[in-house]
């Protein structure tokens, strides 16, 4: 891209320094604008409102998510496997249609979509799955410790994720890696909660309680 520009000219037919700078500099600026940063450009949340609805009354389906349009779209894929739906929440999401997915057995739905971006309005944010040894350390293991004073925590693996057993008494509690209770051994009862932490193995005791060593 040229641009004229205005310059002095000597009478001997030469331009001036001055002039000669200028021009040079307006050329640049013309050819090299300024580079926008790429945070002005960048994506800031979910773009796209829906609501999801359960069509468990149709044969194969589950949950769909409605567009303000009523269109139907079935998540074929989820950024985040830990993310559940319920009818009725209120989300919003970014999504591309999986053109290649196939055929599905609900048949209710007007696209089959990868969702690339979801989030729930106001929904609490939950935790990056933990991996500690010490419990005291991490906010959401420190609060139970404080709350229903176990005397020991033992730390387990189960399908590649880090689960954690509180054992205490009068109750144990067994809970995932992002701080989700899972179930309750309630006294000494050796309930199906019990045998689901007997099955993981010895586990790691990763907290002791002072005076208790068992």
């Amino acid at each position: 891209m040229i641009l004229l520009t205005n310059f002095t000219v000597r009478k001997t037919g030469f331009i001036s320094l001055p002039g000669f700078i200028f021009f040079i500099g307006i050329q640049l600026f013309a050819c090299h604008p300024p580079k926008k940063s790429a945070d002005s450009n960048a994506a800031s949340g979910c773009k796209t409102s829906g609501v999801v609805k359960d069509f468990t009354g149709l044969d194969g389906c589950k949950f769909l998510i409605v567009l303000p349009d009523g269109k139907k779209l079935l998540p074929g894929k989820l950024p985040d496997a830990g993310f559940e739906f319920y009818d009725g929440q209120k989300i919003n999401f970014d999504y591309r249609e999986m053109k290649d997915y196939g055929m599905t057995i609900c048949m209710a739905e007007d696209m089959i979509v990868e969702i690339t971006c979801i989030e729930e309005p106001g929904a609490p944010k939950k935790p990056a799955c933990t991996d500690t040894d010490t419990p005291q350390k991490v906010d959401w293991t420190l609060a139970i410790l404080k709350k229903e004073k176990p005397y020991r925590v033992l730390k387990y693996q189960d399908n590649g994720k880090w689960c954690y057993y509180f054992q205490g008494g009068p109750n144990s509690f067994f809970y995932d890696c992002k701080g989700e209770l899972i179930c309750t051994v309630p006294g000494k009862m050796m309930n199906d909660c019990y045998q689901t932490v007997q099955l993981l193995g010895p586990g790691k005791v990763v907290w002791q309680g002072e005076g208790n060593n068992e």
